[in-house]
């Protein structure tokens, strides 16, 4: 299985466009307080997990069944 870290942000929604349309599963990591895009909400192929990637001890059991990582989320600062 497919792990795309910030799966809600620009570039990991597009990312996750383009894997689900070619049949690939994906396991996507959002923050609690982040909006899944509207093109992306109605897929069975993508399975969302609310998840910190600077925590981790809260990732390690996620990391057991995927093969592949995309590793998109960042962290914006605004002035």
């Amino acid at each position: 299985m497919i792990l795309v870290t910030g799966g809600t942000g620009f570039l990991g929604s597009t990312l996750i466009k383009m894997l689900i349309e070619q049949g690939q599963a994906v396991l996507a990591t959002k923050r609690s307080t982040s909006t899944i895009p509207d093109f992306l909400k109605s897929s069975s192929l993508i399975e969302w997990i609310d998840a910190d990637v600077t925590d981790y001890f809260s990732l390690a059991d996620i990391f057991e069944p995927i093969t592949q990582v995309y590793h998109c989320a960042a962290k914006v600062l605004l002035p």
